[in-house]
């Protein structure tokens, strides 16, 4: 059998990479793949990893780096937020809001491209280092998150998520494939990566 040992944060494992694994690993049975967790915010990584999925600008220290998402971002809400707080008619109503906090994805852009004129960080209430949780706090009708596509297009097509307003922004940081430059690359990590890439190229999460 073949290892392979892939570090990948925690949101894009749960919501992109194991909804659909079963398409690789129905193909390559040989293949023997290992999923390890990092966390982008602690920079938190595994000793060693053939592959690995990192959240950020693309440039890390070491490695070569391929961009897998490139989305914008927009506001997002329960449906029974929305109707409990009807008030949010206007972008300049999200500061009536919860606004749930995640410094990996920071409510500046959006605040500003929508002319909120209290443009700071919010303050107060939970604050989660996991776009995975912070996403789920939305779907759970704690507040208004700010999400990308390829994260909840699912939960926007399930009715579990409403977009509010008509404004994206583009975002700071996408998820990146990874190998560490002083590797060569071997027929298991070319495979894997030629799947992944194709896969997350389609551009939407419900046709990966």
């Amino acid at each position: 059998r073949a290892p392979l040992r892939l570090a990948t944060t925690p949101t894009f494992a749960r919501q992109i990479l194991v909804p659909h694994l079963a398409g690789f690993t129905e193909r390559h049975p040989d293949v023997e793949i290992e999923l390890l967790l990092s966390i982008p915010y602690l920079e938190m990584g595994p000793p060693y990893a053939d592959l690995q999925i990192r959240f950020g600008t693309g440039s890390f220290t070491g490695l070569i780096s391929q961009r897998l998402t490139h989305d914008p971002v927009f506001a997002v809400c329960s449906p029974a937020y929305l109707a409990a707080h009807p008030g949010l008619r206007t972008p300049a109503d999200i500061r009536l809001a919860t606004l749930l906090r995640c410094p990996l994805e920071p409510w500046r852009p959006w605040l500003l491209a929508a002319g909120v004129s209290d443009s700071t960080e919010p303050e107060g209430g939970v604050r989660m280092f996991d776009l995975g949780m912070m996403l789920e706090a939305a779907r759970a009708g704690m507040g208004v998150g700010l999400a990308r596509d390829c994260l909840v297009r699912q939960w926007l097509d399930e009715g579990k998520l409403v977009r509010l307003f008509d404004i994206t922004v583009p975002s700071a940081s996408d998820y990146y494939l990874c190998r560490d430059a002083s590797q060569p690359v071997d027929d298991v990590v070319d495979l894997f990566s030629t799947w992944l890439i194709a896969l997350t190229r389609n551009g939407q999460t419900s046709t990966y």
